[in-house]
């Protein structure tokens, strides 16, 4: 009789009801003794069996207001909510899947997908650093850009071509210029400048993307009013995915836009700048260069060019309004030397480290620091001697550069 007696409060205690009749006040309510008696007489019922007896026998179904029903599962702590028939989701699954716990939403409830976070569509070509963890020696210390914003896709391949590598060799198979030579390959891709397919013409940006030949991003643009034609053009910073550019000679004073110098205002930082009209850009195409306009002096409009030199230019040279993208391009570290010979970049080896026969500055017992002015193996001055004919003069340079 005493041990009846203990495994009825056991299971009053385990299945939330009072063996008195009396409401539990942590339970459901409670029901008729004999009720509880058949439940409790079946032999054989396990924990799951006697869960599901005591629903059956209730004769209650999951309504709203009920209270849980816990699955005696071993390691099974999901809770099921009685009211929807939904189980609890958690803050962080209903902020990751942008849902939330209403009444009447679906009661199936699956985890979210490792990647079933849409990513935010990128429309921008801003260049930002990444740096490496140091998990080996090549890696401590390496910064490069961030090319993940960048078109992951190959090239339009009717504006791509291919290029033999040359090792650094003439056409008549000579070394004419060391330490050049394998690399990855490259596919060069045809960059308009000022042709007159573009020229006269509004164009939309369609995505950005790498060029393995020039420092700075490239943009492909398609014409305004025909999808089918697409160009190549050196990227403007600060540009996006779908904004429309012109270039024209009556084109506004807008980031992106190419026009002629003789239209820009001073204070405007402009870049692809023409030496001379028609012959396309030559100045400023390299990541993160502008040139700014100075003044206007007759048909002439004055600039200030990267290296510091100020320099008069014909007003009809044409000119892209803005600086060029991948500015962070000189703050990159290679962090080893195998990156260099990935890009075609032999290692690089000091005069003072040859021979007599091969170096001025070779050969000396133990180390010594080559006996002469830095030069050439040909023994031409270098580091600094100015080579530029003294008496001739370029009328257009206003200002010489500093260095």
């Amino acid at each position: 009789m005493k041990q009846e007696n203990t495994n009825q409060k056991f299971k009053a205690r385990r299945f939330g009801f009072s063996t008195g009749g009396r409401r539990n006040q942590s339970g459901p309510r409670s029901f008729s003794s004999d009720r509880r008696n058949d439940m409790m007489s079946q032999e054989g019922a396990g924990d799951k069996s006697a869960s599901r007896n005591f629903s059956q026998v209730d004769g209650r179904s999951n309504q709203e207001g009920s209270s849980r029903n816990f699955s005696h599962r071993r390691g099974d702590n999901r809770i099921k909510r009685e009211g929807t028939g939904q189980r609890y989701k958690s803050n962080s699954f209903s902020q990751r899947n942008g849902e939330s716990n209403q009444e009447g939403s679906s009661g199936n409830f699956s985890y979210p997908r490792k990647n079933s976070v849409r990513k935010q569509q990128i429309t921008s070509q801003k260049a930002k650093l990444r740096r490496l963890p140091p998990t080996t020696p090549g890696q401590r210390g390496t910064v490069l850009v961030d090319k993940r914003e960048l078109w992951k896709g190959k090239p339009h391949k009717s504006l791509v071509r291919g290029v033999a590598r040359s090792g650094g060799r003439n056409s008549s198979g000579k070394l004419t210029v060391r330490y050049i030579g394998g690399g990855h390959k490259k596919v060069l891709r045809d960059v308009s400048f000022y042709d007159r397919s573009v020229w006269g013409n509004k164009w939309v940006v369609e995505r950005f993307e790498y060029d393995p030949a020039r420092s700075a991003f490239l943009s492909l643009v398609k014409k305004h009013d025909d999808e089918n034609i697409k160009k190549y053009v050196v990227a403007t910073a600060n540009l996006v995915v779908g904004s429309v550019v012109e270039f024209s000679d009556s084109a506004e004073i807008l980031n992106g836009n190419a026009t002629i110098l003789r239209n820009v205002p001073s204070g405007v930082q402009v870049h692809s700048v023409e030496l001379s009209p028609g012959n396309g850009a030559a100045i400023a195409r390299s990541a993160g260069t502008f040139c700014s306009v100075l003044g206007k002096e007759g048909e002439y409009t004055i600039l200030r060019l990267v290296s510091g030199e100020k320099r008069k230019f014909l007003g009809d040279c044409k000119c892209v309004i803005g600086s060029v993208s991948n500015e962070d391009h000189k703050n990159r570290k290679i962090g080893k030397a195998g990156r260099n010979r990935w890009r075609g970049i032999k290692p690089h080896v000091r005069g003072v480290a040859m021979n007599p026969v091969d170096h001025p500055h070779g050969g000396g017992e133990g180390k010594t620091s080559g006996g002469r002015h830095p030069c050439s193996p040909w023994g031409l001055a270098t580091k600094g001697k100015k080579t530029r004919p003294v008496r001739k003069h370029n009328k257009f340079i206003i200002e010489r550069r500093k260095k």
